[in-house]
């Protein structure tokens, strides 16, 4: 494995339930990629949001658009919004939107190959090109959620770690505690996890199996909250924090 760090972090992370953009998160991660990268490692970062963004913007506020819509136009606001907090860092952020058939078959090493470049100069943001995906493409031919992305992006660059950030501190078991530690070939508590509805297309059952990928791919697979302060650092220096998946 590479020390390359792969973070997830879903649309419930970077937005409010009341819609609103969660700002010092953006800039607190990329301070906290920042010292990462000091330390020898490479990041990318799957971020969601772009449909949010464009949900945000005050030209389309109170309209109903489709998503690809707001994606259209949220997509290239996220990726500022990430720039914004890097460029003062002195690391330049590049966009990086994929196709499912873009990390599979033979065409996943050329845009591998893009990717490991970039990451020599700076943090690659990376989403599925949401502006042309539709529901029923997304079933045929996407993702099916970042999630999934993550997991494919962390086989293809080799990653030591995978790190999905949600809205809960990890997994529970049903006494109520955080389970530290799943094997990757379990199945019981992927199969008692319930599908919680709400704005995102992923969900913990996402993160589970999506983490499961990962670690069989040889990527050591963290869920843990946003709410972590410094994650990445206290990560990478071995601190037990939320659920770690392993093969």
């Amino acid at each position: 494995m590479k020390r390359i760090l792969v973070l997830k972090i879903g649309t419930k992370s970077i937005v409010t339930p009341g819609g609103k953009i969660r700002r010092d998160l953006l800039k607190n991660t990329a301070a906290d990629v920042a010292r990462v990268m000091k330390k020898g490692w490479k990041v990318i970062i799957v971020s969601s949001g772009a449909i949010a963004f464009g949900k945000n913007h005050k030209l389309v506020q109170g309209k109903k658009l489709t998503k690809q819509n707001y994606a259209m136009i949220g997509q290239n606001k996220l990726v500022g919004a990430w720039q914004k907090f890097f460029e003062p860092l002195g690391i330049p952020a590049g966009q990086v939107l994929y196709e499912n058939k873009s990390l599979r078959g033979e065409s996943r090493e050329s845009v591998t190959e893009v990717l490991m470049a970039f990451l020599r100069i700076g943090v690659p943001v990376v989403n599925e090109n949401d502006g042309i995906t539709n529901e029923e493409i997304r079933d045929l031919f996407g993702f099916g959620d970042n999630d999934q992305l993550a997991a494919l992006i962390s086989k293809a660059v080799k990653a030591e770690k995978v790190i999905f950030l949600t809205t809960v501190p990890g997994i529970y078991d049903k006494a109520g505690k955080i389970i530290r530690v799943i094997n990757a070939r379990e199945r019981k508590i992927q199969n008692g996890l319930c599908v919680k509805s709400g704005d995102s297309n992923g969900g913990m059952p996402s993160k589970l199996k999506a983490g499961k990928m990962a670690a069989l791919a040889g990527s050591e697979a963290i869920i843990a909250s946003y709410k972590e302060k410094d994650i990445l650092t206290r990560l990478i220096k071995g601190e037990e924090i939320g659920t770690k998946i392993v093969a």
